[in-house]
């Protein structure tokens, strides 16, 4: 059975696995919309999909922990939620070059 968030999306369930909706871009845009809350990303989601909790997701965004509840589209939270966001489509960019048969050229 295949793992996928619990965090849904306005209403709507989210359309794929969690670290497995694709490689490079790709896997950075899905979970940029997976994030998506109106016109910003949302960091409650996106601790929740990384298991975080506020204080470690506010020390690393170099914010205070309450900033994260109370301004959460401040240029601190959201470039730190976009720095997370492409180092996960990365990851999984390298992980799927890494599988056998692939990057084989």
């Amino acid at each position: 059975m295949e793992r996928t968030s619990q965090v849904k999306s306005r209403g709507k369930p989210p359309q794929h696995p969690v670290g497995a909706a694709g490689s490079g871009l790709w896997g950075t845009f899905a979970l940029l919309d997976e994030l998506r809350e109106d016109d910003h990303l949302s960091p409650s989601k996106f601790i929740e999909v990384m298991h975080l909790n506020v204080s470690t997701f506010a020390r690393n965004a170099k914010v205070h922990r309450k900033t994260v509840a109370r301004a959460p589209t401040s240029p601190g939270v959201q470039g730190h939620l976009l720095q997370g966001s492409q180092t996960v489509g990365h990851s999984n960019h390298s992980a799927a070059q890494a599988l056998p048969g692939k990057g084989d050229a």
